[in-house]
């Protein structure tokens, strides 16, 4: 399935006011904590034969107009970030390419994801994605891919350098509605309230830097492999009700009930006898007194820690249970509340940020395997309707790899031991979950009987009646 690319140009914003056209707009520290790289997405549209009944010209025409018009709402997108300070020169635009790709959508859907669809997600980003990129890179790079059949690629790597998966979410949707008409929909985002709560600083030590560099990209290792997985309805209901009878007597959500269930599967299939940490993204917008806006613009996310000892449970690292680290994981959430984000804000919280990222690198400099969970199936993606109607799939990408930059893989390090939760395309009690491990530790997962009985990883993407 060869992807040829047909164009490359810049989108620039519809327009931009004068003082946007000169104020930098500050990062806030969170920003400047986080290394330059890129997040990817690719959304799949069959050929609906109505609202894509245009030709590819004239989708791609009008899917250039509307992003200009959302990057004039969401100008720092289009800018470029100087001196891990401020985002400047809102004029410079944002990568925009275009491909042709040999074969039908329906054929990549139907084939075994892992196998066959997986390392292909690659070719449909314009950018390489999970490894370092140049700070003075895009913020965003779009590529449509057309098949032959009408079905449409797109592929979206977003940096995360500036904004997080909320607020990324926040501009794709917008771009959507815009796209369709459906202007109501636009979230309108606030560029303030980020730098404001947590103000940047102006020189950052190099040694935070380095430190939040390690924390993210590792220091290489043995090498990695990522692989989808699917629990089914089935699935996460039982896990759910395991959980609940175990440990959270009430109510286990399905990201709880599904972390823990991976939690164990991955302590089993590492088999290292080594102390874990459980890292889960959160939302500070939310525990902020006052709350920050919905749509605040900026990295507004932390991650909580939640850990396991198997010498303080019996000695028995296989003898994890799925409720007890299903209550971690909550209890380790709920541990990140609003008087903890209270002393993160304002100048007097940077030393509590310092802190709370030198215990990051003093936890991983240790004997500790770390695995860092990020939920995304709250990001309603499989929803991005650009008047195509829904995706029928969202990709993400294989580790360190991407198109339209360098091969050279040596030459960067990549993210590893990351567990990304999504919607599952078929089913909206279902889950897709994306895991990027070491070779020995994904060999033996994809080999562990009850794993597999929960997770399914070598079917097809959709069934053939979905994916045409």
């Amino acid at each position: 399935m060869e992807v040829s690319i047909l164009s490359r140009e810049i989108v620039k914003p519809s327009t931009l006011l004068p003082a946007q056209l000169v104020e930098p707009l500050k990062l806030n520290l969170l920003d400047q904590l986080t290394p330059m790289s890129y997040s990817p997405l690719v959304l799949f549209y069959p050929n609906n034969n109505s609202a894509q009944s245009s030709s590819f010209r004239n989708i791609s025409n009008r899917l250039k107009w509307s992003l200009s018009e959302a990057l004039s709402l969401y100008y720092p997108m289009a800018g470029r970030v100087r001196d891990n300070y401020a985002i400047h020169d809102f004029d410079q635009g944002i990568p925009y390419l275009e491909t042709h790709v040999k074969g039908h959508l329906s054929d990549l859907l139907t084939s075994s994801a892992n196998a066959s669809v997986l390392p292909k997600l690659n070719d449909f980003l314009p950018l390489p994605t999970f490894r370092r990129a140049p700070d003075s890179g895009p913020q965003v790079a779009v590529q449509l891919n057309a098949f032959e059949c009408g079905g449409l690629a797109l592929g979206i790597c977003s940096s995360h350098k500036t904004h997080d998966g909320v607020a990324g979410s926040a501009f794709l949707r917008s771009w959507a509605a815009i796209n369709a008409d459906h202007v109501q929909n636009v979230a309108h985002p606030s560029f303030e309230e980020g730098p404001l709560t947590f103000p940047p600083i102006k020189s950052m030590p190099r040694h935070y830097a380095s430190l939040t560099e390690d924390l993210w990209f590792g220091r290489g290792g043995e090498p990695v492999m990522t692989r989808r997985f699917v629990f089914g309805p089935e699935s996460v209901a039982e896990l759910r009700e395991r959980v609940k009878k175990k440990a959270l007597e009430k109510y286990s959500t399905r990201a709880e009930a599904v972390s823990g269930f991976l939690w164990k599967s991955i302590i089993h299939a590492s088999n290292s006898g080594n102390p874990t940490l459980f890292t889960q993204s959160v939302n500070l917008r939310r525990l902020t007194r006052p709350r920050l806006a919905k749509h605040s613009f900026g990295n507004l996310v932390l991650f909580s820690d939640s850990s396991y000892d198997h010498h303080h449970h019996g000695g028995n690292e296989q003898g994890a249970r799925v409720g007890e680290l299903a209550m971690l994981v909550r209890k380790g959430v709920s541990e990140m509340d609003y008087d903890y984000v209270e002393r993160l804000r304002g100048e007097e919280g940077s030393e509590a940020i310092f802190e709370y990222y030198e215990r990051q690198a003093e936890i991983e400099d240790g004997q500790t395997d770390v695995y860092n969970f990020s939920c995304w199936h709250g990001l309603d993606l499989t929803k991005t309707d650009f008047g195509w109607g829904p995706t029928v799939w969202v990709g993400l990408s294989t580790s360190g790899a991407g198109g339209g930059g360098d091969d050279d893989d040596d030459a960067v390090p990549y993210c590893s031991n990351s567990v990304v939760l999504m919607e599952d395309g078929r089913s909206k009690d279902g889950m897709e979950v994306w895991l990027t491990l070491e070779e020995p530790v994904m060999s033996a997962l994809e080999n562990d009987v009850e794993f597999l009985q929960f997770a399914s990883s070598g079917s097809a993407i959709l069934p053939p009646t979905c994916a045409s």
